[in-house]
């Protein structure tokens, strides 16, 4: 056994997600576009590309990722007149977590089962369901090498040691929100990156 296993484990980092070039026409036929502040059009480009992007992700293993056609139908709810912060999480980070998904790991899409993704929830509140796609590409990605599903474990341990922290202190109301804050207050302690979720902020503040 390794000595140090722990620490080893918390000093994993996780790296920000491989983008693609803003010249790449591979995925759409046209240059990637992400929603940008008062840019309406850039809203519904960006929207039409997610959503395409979720069905082809969707048609290379439709039994295991049929959540995926949840989320899509949340996506196309949303509007223009939404929050930035619903609005920009969905249309620039996850978006690019799924482009990054489909374009460098592809291959592990035929090897999954839906029981693998049946606790996530990604029809509800916009913020939520962007939380709980990050999961479920964090999963997907576990398949490729040991450090990987490593860092997707990770993840997960610190969430799920949040929620059960709040359980038993009550210091904030345990939901995906509250989890993200405890989170992000420590993921760079652990070499991970935050999650995007404005509905998390202030949640230590009322300890």
């Amino acid at each position: 056994m390794p000595l140090y296993l722990t620490e080893n484990f918390f000093k994993l980092k996780e790296k920000i997600v491989q983008e693609l070039s803003g010249e790449d026409q591979a995925v759409y036929g046209e240059p990637p576009v992400y929603y940008s502040r008062g840019n309406e059009e850039s809203f519904h480009k960006a929207k039409k590309q997610l959503i395409f992007l979720l069905g082809k992700i969707t048609a290379e293993n439709e039994s295991a990722l049929v959540q995926l056609n949840v989320l899509k139908e949340n996506v196309d709810k949303l509007t223009i007149n939404c929050e930035d912060v619903e609005k920009e999480p969905l249309l620039i980070d996850l978006k690019k977590r799924f482009e990054s998904l489909y374009c460098y790991n592809q291959h592990l899409l035929k090897h999954l089962r839906a029981e693998q993704f049946s606790d996530l929830t990604l029809g509800r509140c916009y913020q939520g369901a962007y939380s709980n796609a990050v999961m479920l590409i964090d999963r997907i990605i576990a398949g490729d090498g040991l450090t990987n599903y490593l860092l997707s474990a990770k993840r997960e341990l610190i969430q799920q040691q949040a929620f059960n922290f709040m359980l038993e202190t009550g210091a904030a109301f345990p939901n995906i929100h509250s989890v993200n804050g405890f989170y992000n207050h420590v993921a760079a302690s652990y070499n991970m990156q935050p999650i995007t979720d404005a509905a998390s902020h202030g949640v230590l503040s009322t300890g």
